[in-house]
């Protein structure tokens, strides 16, 4: 045996080793067919990653499968910017005017303490995200925000119409406020990159993830132009913009959303529709791939 075919084999042999040893407790009756599985499923995946760069954008496009996961990408950036966060996030100063709340130093211990509320709520939050379903995850949020949202635009709208006098309603719209950043961090801080992880194969992950971001920053810049003007021009009746856009988000989500958690990444495949890897598949492509580098090794 030559050089190549000798290094490739001490790999092999020091790669089934190590996974016997953590896999197998160093028991090859025991731990060995699950150790086969598993090193031919790593040599699919490093096989596949090889023909990964062949892979473009175009590719979301190709398949059933691909193009519902880049609707999906759509619908979860869209979330992350267009749920009504971007007033809050970007404009609370407009907000707090809108009901009422015009002093400095209100606004800063609200401004403070909404901030650290927040901190403190996204800290909790992936501590209770793998305990749940990701789809209930998301449909939760969402459904939340457009509760606290619907609530958030009555209040105010009364608010305004008895001239900001009773305090009581103004307060209730802040209370809003610090329920809504409770929904959003349910569902939309770290769970859509979980998610996207999840529904992604490897070889579009990356492009995935990049498209999701593009999409986020274009709604960055609505956010950034748009929400000021149209406070400005209708106050709270801009409201009921995102309440309508809450409404459509959970629409789409029951319908549209896959479930992910427990799933292997051939098991999402295969929610998708896509093919399912067998043992009796891996097996192909491991002899595959053995006769491919021992013709290489012979050739050397």
């Amino acid at each position: 045996m030559n050089g190549v075919g000798e290094s490739h084999l001490s790999v092999k042999l020091s790669g089934l080793a190590i996974l016997l040893k953590w896999h197998g407790d160093g028991n090859e009756e025991v731990g060995g067919p699950l150790v086969d599985f598993e090193m031919m499923e790593i040599a699919a995946a490093i096989e596949a990653e090889k023909i990964a760069g062949n892979y473009s954008y175009w590719d979301f496009l190709k398949t059933p499968g691909n193009r519902r996961r880049l609707f999906l990408l759509f619908c979860v950036a869209f979330a992350m910017q267009m749920s009504g966060n971007g007033l809050v996030s970007y404009y609370l100063n407009k907000v707090l005017d809108s009901i009422g709340i015009t002093s400095k130093d209100e606004k800063l211990v609200v401004n403070g303490g909404l901030m650290i509320y927040n901190f403190g709520v996204a800290m909790i939050v992936p501590v209770i995200v793998p305990r749940f379903k990701r789809r209930t995850m998301f449909l939760s949020s969402f459904t939340l925000m457009l509760l606290t949202y619907v609530i958030w635009t009555v209040l105010s709208a009364i608010n305004q119409q008895r001239n900001f006098e009773q305090k009581s309603l103004g307060q209730g719209v802040l209370a809003m406020i610090f329920f809504y950043y409770l929904a959003y961090n349910l569902g939309l801080n770290g769970l859509p990159y979980l998610y996207m992880t999840e529904i992604l194969p490897f070889t579009i992950r990356a492009k995935g993830v990049n498209l999701n971001v593009m999409i986020q920053q274009i709604g960055q810049i609505y956010n950034g132009f748009v929400n000021s003007i149209a406070m400005d021009a209708i106050q709270w009746k801009y409201y009921i913009v995102y309440c309508c856009i809450l409404g459509v988000e959970v629409i789409v989500c029951y319908f549209s959303f896959v479930e992910t958690s427990g799933l292997t990444l051939e098991e999402v495949a295969e929610v998708f529709g896509e093919k399912h890897l067998t043992m009796e598949d891996l097996k192909n492509e491991d002899k595959k791939l053995y006769l491919e580098h021992s013709e290489i090794a012979s050739k050397v």
